[in-house]
């Protein structure tokens, strides 16, 4: 943002833009046939989401969403 002497606004849409994108190939990479298991690939995909979600609203927001879908799965 100082390298490049824009503001805090065009920085954050910048990387909203690289997130975008970034998830455009994530999705497509999921979506194709893969050498590992569709388990394991769940499970790393399910990883890209909680680290986004941790990134975009913070640690406490994550947790909360953490405890509400498990007490989703398990009532």
């Amino acid at each position: 943002m100082h390298e490049k002497g824009v503001s805090e606004e065009v920085a954050r849409d910048h990387i909203r833009g690289l997130i975008t994108e970034a998830w455009k190939k994530l999705n497509k990479a999921h979506a194709t046939p893969s050498l590992f298991t569709k388990t394991f690939a769940d499970a790393c995909f399910n990883i890209l989401r909680m680290s986004q979600c941790v990134y975009q609203y913070g640690m406490a927001m994550a947790h909360q969403s953490v405890r509400q879908n498990t007490e989703s799965c398990h009532p």
